[in-house]
């Protein structure tokens, strides 16, 4: 029997969203040709809001994020704007180019981390966890709270008790892809939409069409959904996982990127009255 690929495991990081958006970015960018895939997970230092790479930005109430220390970013990858706080965790999966999970199918590339993610949560009492079929996914009602990254659902991202618990998200270079999953431990619906500029019944639409771990009954400290994920995916993909840090080059690539393309978008303007924020 062959033996089994090894993956490089970076220590779990807490840090600002902007470095936390670089240093997976930075995996990216600096994969090898030939690997080994990469898995970091990360939690952020203070509450940040941020915005995917889409054709048209959600108004942004810029003097309440500056009021609430609320720092504002944008992303790597597509999807609606989400409040990364305390109560989200980030796992960031970096695939080199050709890789066997990462599929010239954008949409089932997602599948083999939406199941693992599935049956991690499932472990920790989330008994009716379950990743979406595309056609579950499409047939999903629409509504307002579709605006929020855990509004919509996409296919393979993971939902109990028929609430969004696991979105995912994908970013692909010549480098590689990056595949990214962020985990509710707690939803603060209210603290997003009044970021968005958004009413109270945004808010109960958000949080009727989504949850936290801890909303639905399962286990939602950090340490153990990482344990759990981390041996759902190597039972998924079947591989190993080995304690690395970034190197030299990859820590240079994230403090750049930190900095040109990730950093607070409020820095340009001095937090501007409520309104679209400046493009990056």
């Amino acid at each position: 029997m062959a033996a089994a690929e090894v993956w490089r495991r970076l220590p779990a990081a807490v840090l600002d969203a902007g470095s936390a958006i670089a240093r997976a970015v930075a995996l990216l960018e600096g994969m090898p040709a030939a690997g080994p895939p990469a898995l970091a997970w990360t939690r952020v230092r203070a509450p940040a809001l941020i915005l995917g790479r889409s054709a048209a930005d959600p108004a942004v109430d810029w003097r309440l994020c500056a009021e609430a220390g609320i720092t504002v970013h944008r992303r790597a990858s597509g999807g609606g704007p989400l409040l990364w706080d305390h109560g989200l965790l980030a796992l960031d999966v970096a695939l080199p180019p050709g890789h066997a999970l990462a599929s010239a199918d954008v949409v089932e590339a997602y599948r083999w981390l939406g199941e693992a993610m599935a049956g991690a949560l499932h472990a920790l009492g989330a008994v009716d966890a379950r990743a979406l079929t595309p056609r579950q996914a499409r047939a999903a009602p629409p509504g307002d709270a579709a605006a929020a990254c855990f509004g919509g659902t996409s296919a393979y991202e993971v939902v109990t008790a028929e609430r969004k618990v696991v979105g995912l998200a994908q970013v692909r270079r010549r480098s590689g892809t990056l595949l990214q999953a962020g985990v509710a431990l707690r939803l603060d619906a209210a603290t997003l939409a009044a970021a968005l500029g958004r009413d109270r019944r945004f808010a109960s639409a958000l949080a009727d069409r989504a949850a936290g771990l801890a909303e639905v009954g399962a286990v939602a400290e950090p340490g153990a959904v990482v344990a759990a994920v981390e041996a759902a995916v190597c039972r998924r993909a079947g591989v190993g996982l080995s304690d690395d840090a970034l190197s030299a080059g990859e820590e240079r690539r994230a403090a750049e990127l930190a900095t040109e393309a990730h950093g607070d978008l409020r820095a340009s303007t001095g937090a501007p009255a409520a309104g679209r924020p400046p493009q990056a």
